[in-house]
């Protein structure tokens, strides 16, 4: 009888788990938010990208932790610094030296529940045209739920990335999913 009550509080566990996790069903709002950021880049300016940052950039929620800096890069900058580097960003892709000329979501790396949130981790392969050249590059983006309010925030994992800098943001990240 322990067994037969050990095994349907499992399955419930089991089954209210995989309810819990809704990264399947957000495929489409994270192209909308990449598709997003490309436009911005664009059409719009300086101050619509931090506004852009602010809402879905994960890193963000840590901008007071550190002065008020950013991060980028895997590195916290002062605002003047961001919004500077911003500018030159917009100028070089709307003088034609860079864009973004697709991008696909690859299958689900990984999907789970820790302690800030749902996490989960999709590659993303990127086509680019810089000076003519068209290239592909793919990256472990991690897509964040905060379980309060159910939003949606984007962590795009770089290589320079520091060890210290990612523990804040994912404490407690699992360690048997390798990100590139």
């Amino acid at each position: 009888m322990k067994k037969i009550c050990a095994l349907i509080f499992a399955l419930i566990s089991t089954t209210s788990f995989a309810q819990d996790l809704e990264c399947p069903n957000h495929l489409v709002l994270f192209k909308q938010f990449m598709q997003e950021e490309l436009d911005l880049l664009k059409h719009g300016d300086v101050q619509q990208l931090i506004k852009y940052n602010q809402k879905y950039n994960y890193s963000s929620r840590f901008n007071r932790l550190h002065n008020d800096q950013y991060y980028v890069n895997g590195k916290w900058i002062e605002r003047e610094v961001y919004e500077s580097r911003l500018a030159d960003v917009l100028d070089f892709v709307r003088e034609g030296n860079y864009s973004v000329t697709g991008f696909k979501l690859q299958p689900i790396k990984a999907n789970r529940l820790i302690s800030v949130g749902e996490i989960c981790v999709i590659p993303v392969e990127i086509q680019t045209r810089i000076s003519g050249d068209v290239e592909f590059s793919t990256n472990d983006w991690i897509f964040v739920r905060s379980l309060k309010s159910n939003k949606w925030r984007t962590f795009t994992y770089l290589e320079t990335v520091s060890a210290e800098d990612f523990k804040v943001f994912f404490p407690d990240f699992p360690s048997d999913i390798q990100l590139k």
